[in-house]
């Protein structure tokens, strides 16, 4: 039980991400803000690690530098840059649903390039995405507006399921999670820097601004990442994900209904709940994949 509460803890601290970035306004410019983030989160992963004498698991082989490098570019200058960027445009529930298309295109690029099956459970999964995205993306009264803050959000999904398979790869080839996650956190987080040169370099160190970069960075990031750390510790992590696809999004969204007051659009609640349920329905797979190896 105390592995399931970590990982609930996780979503979460995942989950206030969106109204830290709501609350923090136009003082920080997106690219900005996510760098702040990014390399924060991976100073304090480095003295947490120093803090348990555990800084030996972050082991930087020559021969994988270039798919750390891969996972900073798509995990995290478009997973979390992108993220943030679609959350100063769009709804926080919008942003948070159309990015957990994660899973869905996890599944498919493992087929590619780890040769993991793509099973007919995966196959219905991606096509309940799709629908969910249509809901969520195309039925908006407000759809020239939206658009390009859905299309960040998007991307940034994608950029996530890069992120999640070189993990995966790393991990099979014996990294540890920690040395998986801070290398392409530090490497993504120094390529985001030149894209504040296309944005608004803004950044107005008003004592609530600071207050919510904190919030950011050590509930949103840094906390998140450990209460995932410790949960991996006693539940399986085909379970994990399970959770956390449950607890991230319902919080995110509470969250801003409570402290923002965003309401939820009902295309926006259906295509939600179609979304979710095909990441439900994707883990089927894996189910049916550790049942065949046990044969």
């Amino acid at each position: 039980m105390k592995g399931f509460q970590y990982l609930v803890l996780s979503g979460i601290c995942l989950g206030t991400m969106g109204v830290f970035v709501k609350l923090i306004g136009p003082e920080v410019s997106p690219y900005l803000l996510a760098s702040i983030r990014i390399l924060f989160a991976a100073a304090l992963i480095l003295i947490f690690l120093a803090s348990e004498r555990r800084t030996k698991l972050l082991e930087l082989r020559r021969g994988d530098f270039h798919i750390f490098l891969l996972a900073g570019l798509f995990g995290v200058v478009f997973g979390f840059g992108f993220y943030i960027k679609a959350l100063t445009m769009i709804p926080v529930a919008q942003a948070v649903l159309l990015v957990y298309i994660y899973p869905i295109a996890t599944a498919v690029l493992a087929k590619l390039f780890l040769d993991e099956r793509l099973g007919k459970y995966t196959i219905l999964a991606l096509t309940l995405s799709l629908l969910g995205i249509f809901f969520i993306y195309g039925q908006g009264a407000d759809l020239l507006a939206s658009a390009e803050g859905s299309m960040y959000a998007l991307a940034a999904g994608l950029g996530y399921s890069v992120f999640i398979v070189s993990m995966r790869y790393m991990e099979k080839k014996g990294h540890s999670f920690w040395d998986a996650v801070f290398w392409p956190l530090l490497l993504g987080g120094l390529m985001l820097l030149p894209l504040n040169l296309t944005d608004r370099l803004v950044f107005l160190p008003y004592t609530d601004t600071v207050i919510w970069l904190a919030g950011m960075v050590f509930i949103s990031t840094f906390l998140g990442y450990i209460f995932y750390a410790r949960g991996l510790e006693t539940v399986q992590a085909k379970h994990a994900t399970i959770i956390e696809t449950l607890a991230e999004p319902a919080a995110a969204i509470f969250l801003a209904w409570l402290i923002l007051g965003e309401v939820i659009p009902q295309y926006i609640f259906i295509g939600g709940l179609l979304i979710i349920l095909a990441n439900m329905i994707v883990r089927l797979d894996l189910e049916e994949d550790s049942h065949r190896k046990r044969i």
